[in-house]
């Protein structure tokens, strides 16, 4: 492990008292604030990099002002397709003040961190809104309703759809009649009934009737269905971006005004009126089918937000009033009733019932709610009726921290989907560019001028990259909230993406594959017993390993019994994987693992060395320098373990047992799951699990690292994917990139399932709209692909993709068997 550094990570300021530090791709870092540690990982490391030392406070010329900042959520309107997302953070980003902006396309949803000292949140939507991307804050963990345009929208559907197809009608007619003009019979014979019509189906009369309607049908599309299309593609093209928008809106303005000069000014009949109100009504109609599949994809993400209770039945008095779930204080007695939601976190003081965790935990069998059993904000209590003394309310529950979890991973972005972006980006010019070569080839062989400018209104229709700034996010929402159904949280998006790749996964024993609860296999004592349990749970109190939870348990409930104190300890420090020091009056007592207070000098009879036949884990206690007590503690095996190793096993992957337990602990436990002997290493340092994982990163592959203890934060960190059981340390849950709420070892491989269809379907996408393009940019290029027919196949294109992202992530029978197991 790296030594503390001097200077901050992000600013480069001199680090003080308030030191933090996170752990990244193998390395510590070390910040002169928790500010600073928060913007890094907001950031990113590639970016903190390059702006890290525009934070450093004090004067400067330019670069970002200093903190501390801010974060605020906005919801934006007026953005168009998933290409608007990039254009959006640009906008707001150029204001000075604001450090970064991610907008997720799907919730249209933007994340801002900003500097309150040098912008208002009132001034970043000032600057949205005058790009034309109106924005309102909201909660991070509000639902950002869609309105959907109000009445407008409907009714622009509909009217797209009716007078569209009217236009196509007419159209048709015309077509048969220039091609019964030219000699193409077959085409007048499907569309006429020749011997009812025969010798003239279309006189000149009717004919102009027919141009007369087509274009008066076509004015209300362009200028109500299509009003939103040519104000978004205008101000595309005023911020130097078109977008499909632009294209479309462009490509069906040109067909009219060819179509109004065909008409009025050569007298002709050669028109494109259908052309004009059809690439309108395919973009609306699409847009229609794209946003009912991202609303989808909205509620299921926003399937957790609703589960919070907006109000709670709190204590008061002599009896019990309804106040908003956010206001009750840490403490109050809250009462549920049957049928209810539990609006905060806390542990149950009377009454008995049984609660459904399955929408915040994944955990599909009814809970029971006990005296002193802990409940979740945002669970229903099925049956019964208790009253809970609230632990942690609002924004500090576990829902809050989900809720908040999901939001931000949602803001993050993927490097497929930057890749994507990117991509993008480059197209619109290359488009632009290929629809003037297409104008002027189709002028070179001899082509009107109204051919030559369809040929290159065909080009741009057909090269809108919509279904490439579709690709990524539409199945990013989906799997997010797969996963969130299931009880497990993501770091950030590019968890998915690496997720996929892992060929080995390390696993914790104590709190991992077994179940945390331990108890006393037996004991051995070179004193009273009493005093040697009080001592110990004095040292322990404050530390989160199981272990030491469950010595701090028995200590703290005999004091209780006997009504005794326990000790003071001064001068206390943990060494994660080994143990705790510390000095109780005067004497310094230390408690861990007996290697290392042997280590230490300690003295012990030759059989505690050897563990004297005690089972289990070994925890000895010392105090100046002579062992006074050893206790052997065992837990048992998680029910689950055996199966979920198994199906990380049918996955392809490698299941190591790392452990900083005895040998003969390890290996019981690894036969069990079906772990192989020499995949096991016990009595392994924090250090010593970053070497193993580091040797299985170079030999085998990406390696994932499952674990829930303060020893298991450098492997999580250092891991290509860590994964952190629920209720661990907070080190672990916060290090690593995938946390578990229930901690059932049978969503590890759900998960990987999961991240595994996600990426096959977003190559799927990207490859879909690759292909497309490839294939029909080149045939509209040589002028043979109408513009109605580029308007068909771009919106075909697009709708293959929403709908490919919006099929359900459903995993293979066998894995979903491992989950609905008990």
């Amino acid at each position: 492990m790296s030594e503390p550094g001097t200077h901050c990570d992000l600013c480069l300021t001199p680090i003080g008292a308030t030191r933090a530090v996170r752990h990244a791709g193998g390395k510590r870092l070390d910040f002169c604030c928790p500010g600073c540690a928060t913007v890094h990982d907001l950031l990113g490391p590639e970016e903190a990099r390059r702006l890290g030392p525009t934070f450093r406070a004090g004067p400067r010329e330019g670069g970002q002002p200093p903190g501390p900042y801010l974060e605020a959520w906005f919801k934006l309107d007026g953005l168009a397709c998933g290409a608007c997302a990039p254009l959006v953070e640009g906008i707001l980003q150029a204001r000075p003040g604001v450090v970064k902006a991610t907008v997720e396309p799907v919730s249209e949803v933007a994340q801002v961190l900003y500097a309150p000292g040098a912008i208002s949140k009132e001034a970043i939507q000032e600057q949205a809104a005058r790009h034309g991307f109106p924005a309102r804050e909201i909660h991070p963990a509000e639902d950002p309703e869609d309105t959907g345009g109000g009445v407008h929208g409907p009714l622009r559907l509909v009217l797209a759809i009716v007078l569209g197809a009217n236009a196509m009608m007419n159209a048709m007619v015309m077509y048969a009649a220039y091609a019964r003009d030219a000699g193409v019979d077959w085409l007048a014979n499907l569309v006429f009934m020749e011997r009812l019509y025969d010798p003239d189906p279309l006189p000149l009369t009717v004919r102009n009737a027919f141009t007369l309607t087509t274009g008066l049908a076509a004015l209300p599309v362009l200028l109500y269905c299509g009003w939103p299309i040519m104000v978004t593609g205008w101000r595309r093209v005023r911020l130097g971006a078109p977008n499909t928008d632009s294209l479309v809106g462009a490509g069906a303005l040109l067909a009219f005004a060819v179509s109004l000069y065909s008409a009025l000014v050569l007298h002709s009949h050669h028109v494109y009126f259908d052309t004009a109100s059809m690439l309108v009504s395919l973009l609306v109609i699409g847009r229609a089918i794209e946003g009912g599949a991202k609303g989808k994809a909205r509620r299921a993400v926003a399937g957790l937000l609703q589960l919070a209770a907006p109000t709670a039945e709190v204590a008061e008095g002599d009896g019990w009033r309804e106040r908003p779930a956010e206001a009750v204080p840490p403490g109050a007695r809250v009462r549920v009733r049957q049928g209810g939601r539990i609006p905060v976190d806390g542990r149950v003081v009377e009454g008995t019932g049984w609660c459904d965790a399955s929408s915040l935990t994944g955990e599909g069998r009814p809970v029971p709610l006990d005296l002193g059993a802990p409940a979740l904000a945002g669970t229903l209590l099925t049956s019964g009726t208790v009253v809970l003394e609230a632990q942690a309310t609002g924004e500090d529950t576990r829902l809050a921290h989900i809720v908040a979890r999901v939001r931000r991973t949602l803001a993050t972005r993927a490097p497929i989907q930057l890749t994507a972006d990117r991509i993008a980006a480059v197209f619109m010019p290359v488009v632009l560019a290929l629809a003037l070569l297409a104008g002027f080839v189709a002028a070179a062989r001899g082509a009107a001028a109204s051919q030559a400018l369809m040929a290159g209104v065909a080009v741009l229709v057909v090269a809108c990259p919509c279904a490439l700034g579709l690709a990524t996010p539409m199945v990013l929402v989906s799997a997010v909230a797969a996963c969130a159904r299931r009880g497990i949280l993501l770091k950030s998006a590019d968890v998915l993406e690496r997720a996929p790749a892992i060929r080995a996964l390390i696993l914790d024993k104590t709190g991992t594959l077994t179940t945390g609860r331990l108890d006393f296999t037996g004991a051995r004592h070179a004193g009273p017993e009493a005093e040697a349990l009080l001592l110990a749970a004095a040292l322990e109190e404050v530390s989160s390993h199981p272990l030491a939870e469950r010595l701090f348990r028995e200590g703290a409930t005999l004091a209780r019994e006997r009504g005794l104190a326990l000790p003071t300890v001064d001068a206390r420090t943990e060494l994660p994987g080994l143990g705790v020091t510390g000095r109780v009056d005067g004497q310094t007592v230390l408690i861990g693992r007996p290697a290392w207070l042997q280590a230490q000098g300690v003295s012990a009879p030759e059989a505690w060395w050897q563990g004297d036949g005690l089972e289990g884990s070994l925890v000895m206690l010392a105090r100046d320098g002579r062992a006074l007590a050893l206790w052997g503690l065992g837990d048992p095996l998680r029910p689950e373990a055996p199966a979920a190793v198994q199906a990380l096993t049918r996955l392809g992957i490698q299941c190591w047992l790392v452990s900083g337990d005895r040998l003969e602990a390890c290996l019981a436990v690894a036969a069990q799951v079906g772990i192989p002997a020499d995949r096991v290493k016990a009595g392994a340092l924090p250090i010593e699990k970053g070497e193993q994982l580091a040797w299985l990163q170079q030999n085998v592959g990406p390696t994932a690292m499952a674990g829930d203890g303060v020893n298991d934060a450098v492997a999580l960190s250092q891991a290509d994917l860590g994964v952190a059981l629920g209720h661990g340390a907070g080190v672990a849950l916060e290090t690593a990139g995938v946390v578990l709420v229930h901690r059932d070892l049978r969503r590890i491989p759900a998960f990987l399932g999961l991240a595994r269809l996600a990426m096959r379907r977003i190559r799927q996408n990207l490859g879909w709209a690759l292909v497309y393009n490839a294939l029909l940019i080149p045939l509209a290029l040589s002028g043979h692909i109408h513009p109605i027919l580029a308007a068909t196949a771009m919106m075909a294109s697009s709708i293959s993709v929403v709908l490919n992202s919006g099929r359900p992530l459903s995993l293979a029978s066998r894995a979903r068997d491992l989950e609905q197991q008990s």
